[in-house]
Protein backbone atom coordinates (compact mmCIF):
# COMPACT_ATOMS: atom_id res chain seq x y z
CA UNK A 1 0.00 0.00 0.00
CA UNK A 2 1.50 3.08 -1.16
CA UNK A 3 1.56 6.04 1.66
CA UNK A 4 -1.07 8.35 -0.20
CA UNK A 5 -3.13 5.46 -0.34
CA UNK A 6 -3.00 4.90 3.70
CA UNK A 7 -3.82 8.68 4.03
CA UNK A 8 -6.76 8.59 2.12
CA UNK A 9 -8.27 5.30 4.35
CA UNK A 10 -7.02 7.64 7.56
CA UNK A 11 -9.11 10.38 5.98
CA UNK A 12 -11.94 8.53 5.15
CA UNK A 13 -11.58 6.76 8.99
CA UNK A 14 -11.52 10.27 10.44
CA UNK A 15 -14.57 12.10 8.64
CA UNK A 16 -16.52 8.98 9.51
CA UNK A 17 -19.07 9.79 12.83
CA UNK A 18 -18.28 7.79 16.00
CA UNK A 19 -21.41 5.82 16.85
CA UNK A 20 -21.01 6.70 20.80
CA UNK A 21 -23.06 3.90 21.72
CA UNK A 22 -21.06 1.54 19.96
CA UNK A 23 -17.32 2.47 21.60
CA UNK A 24 -15.89 0.79 24.22
CA UNK A 25 -15.29 3.32 26.60
CA UNK A 26 -11.42 1.74 27.25
CA UNK A 27 -10.42 0.56 23.91
CA UNK A 28 -12.28 3.45 21.55
CA UNK A 29 -13.48 2.92 18.01
CA UNK A 30 -11.46 1.21 15.44
CA UNK A 31 -11.26 1.44 11.39
CA UNK A 32 -9.22 -0.39 9.78
CA UNK A 33 -7.07 1.43 7.40
CA UNK A 34 -4.81 -1.90 6.06
CA UNK A 35 -4.35 -5.11 6.63
CA UNK A 36 -2.62 -8.28 4.87
CA UNK A 37 -1.34 -11.10 6.17
CA UNK A 38 1.27 -10.26 8.88
CA UNK A 39 -0.20 -7.00 10.11
CA UNK A 40 -3.30 -4.59 10.76
CA UNK A 41 -3.26 -0.28 10.76
CA UNK A 42 -6.35 0.46 12.32
CA UNK A 43 -7.11 4.24 13.23
CA UNK A 44 -8.61 4.19 17.21
CA UNK A 45 -10.74 7.06 17.72
CA UNK A 46 -11.86 8.00 21.27
CA UNK A 47 -15.23 9.78 22.12
CA UNK A 48 -13.82 11.50 25.62
CA UNK A 49 -10.92 13.10 23.87
CA UNK A 50 -9.53 14.49 21.17
CA UNK A 51 -6.62 12.94 20.25
CA UNK A 52 -7.13 9.28 18.47
CA UNK A 53 -4.32 6.66 18.11
CA UNK A 54 -2.61 4.62 14.81
CA UNK A 55 -2.14 0.81 15.97
CA UNK A 56 -0.05 -1.33 13.98
CA UNK A 57 -0.58 -5.08 15.01
CA UNK A 58 1.86 -7.57 13.74
CA UNK A 59 1.44 -11.60 14.22
CA UNK A 60 2.04 -14.58 12.43
CA UNK A 61 -0.41 -15.40 9.79
CA UNK A 62 -3.35 -17.57 10.69
CA UNK A 63 -3.71 -19.41 7.56
CA UNK A 64 -0.23 -20.86 7.05
CA UNK A 65 0.14 -24.34 4.60
CA UNK A 66 3.80 -25.57 6.29
CA UNK A 67 3.90 -27.51 2.96
CA UNK A 68 3.80 -24.82 0.75
CA UNK A 69 5.59 -21.94 2.83
CA UNK A 70 9.65 -22.74 3.85
CA UNK A 71 10.37 -21.83 7.42
CA UNK A 72 12.98 -19.88 5.43
CA UNK A 73 10.48 -17.41 3.93
CA UNK A 74 8.46 -16.99 7.00
CA UNK A 75 11.61 -16.26 8.96
CA UNK A 76 12.60 -13.66 6.07
CA UNK A 77 9.27 -12.47 6.25
CA UNK A 78 8.76 -11.79 9.92
CA UNK A 79 12.54 -10.08 9.96
CA UNK A 80 11.25 -7.72 7.37
CA UNK A 81 7.85 -7.01 9.80
CA UNK A 82 9.89 -6.28 12.42
CA UNK A 83 12.62 -3.92 11.12
CA UNK A 84 9.26 -2.48 10.08
CA UNK A 85 8.04 -2.37 13.91
CA UNK A 86 11.55 -0.72 14.61
CA UNK A 87 11.11 2.08 12.22
CA UNK A 88 7.62 3.07 13.46
CA UNK A 89 9.74 2.65 16.93
CA UNK A 90 12.40 5.43 15.95
CA UNK A 91 9.84 7.77 14.62
CA UNK A 92 8.08 7.97 17.60
CA UNK A 93 5.35 4.63 17.81
CA UNK A 94 5.45 3.44 21.23
CA UNK A 95 5.99 -0.58 20.72
CA UNK A 96 4.32 -3.74 23.35
CA UNK A 97 4.06 -7.34 23.06
CA UNK A 98 1.20 -9.09 23.62
CA UNK A 99 2.43 -12.71 25.18
CA UNK A 100 -0.71 -14.53 25.52
CA UNK A 101 -1.19 -14.05 21.09
CA UNK A 102 2.96 -13.17 20.39
CA UNK A 103 1.35 -9.84 19.02
CA UNK A 104 3.53 -7.05 18.40
CA UNK A 105 1.88 -3.69 18.59
CA UNK A 106 3.02 -0.21 17.25
CA UNK A 107 0.77 2.66 18.93
CA UNK A 108 1.25 6.21 18.34
CA UNK A 109 -1.21 8.95 19.39
CA UNK A 110 -1.98 11.90 17.26
CA UNK A 111 -4.32 14.87 17.58
CA UNK A 112 -3.97 16.40 14.51
CA UNK A 113 -4.06 15.46 10.90
CA UNK A 114 -0.29 13.81 10.20
CA UNK A 115 2.00 14.99 7.55
CA UNK A 116 2.12 13.07 4.64
CA UNK A 117 6.26 12.00 6.13
CA UNK A 118 4.21 10.08 8.56
CA UNK A 119 2.00 7.76 6.13
CA UNK A 120 5.71 7.36 4.83
CA UNK A 121 7.17 5.61 7.26
CA UNK A 122 3.80 3.96 8.17
CA UNK A 123 3.44 2.31 4.56
CA UNK A 124 4.13 -1.63 5.00
CA UNK A 125 6.89 -2.95 3.45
Amino acid sequence: MKASDLRDEYRQAIATPLDISGIDSESGMPSLLFRNDWIRILLVKQSYRSAHSIVVELSQPDRIDPAQIKPEFMISTLIIYLQYLLRLDNNGFELEIMQDDILWIATLEISVEPKMELFEILAPP
